[in-house]
């Protein structure tokens, strides 16, 4: 709100979440190959706009597993939550890399 209740930020935002919900007004779904790859999620446990059942459906979208982390907080649970994210991204990827190098 106090973004949008100044004039200059507003200017700058405001393009930003209009492009974000024409994006989302346009998509047309339908069917998708499934990706062959991990997906790993991450939703704010009382986030008012994905719940992390939502979030649970994108493991319908992979041949790969699927892990969903739930953090605390709601959308915008990664202002007090970065840096347990951001942990766990590290994690992630040092996991990947573990695999690439054991399997070369």
């Amino acid at each position: 709100a106090a973004v949008f209740a100044d004039p200059d930020l507003r200017e700058i935002v405001l393009p930003a979440v209009c492009a974000d919900y024409h994006l989302v007004d346009d998509y047309s779904g339908g069917h998708r190959p499934l990706l062959d790859c991990p997906v790993y999620g991450y939703a704010g446990e009382d986030d008012s706009q994905v719940t992390p059942e939502q979030m649970r459906r994108w493991a319908e979208l992979t041949r790969g597993s699927f892990r969903l982390r739930v953090l605390p907080g709601g959308h915008f649970y990664l202002r007090a939550e970065e840096a347990a994210l951001l942990a766990d991204l590290r994690g992630v990827l040092d996991d990947i890399k573990f695999r690439t190098q054991a399997a070369s």
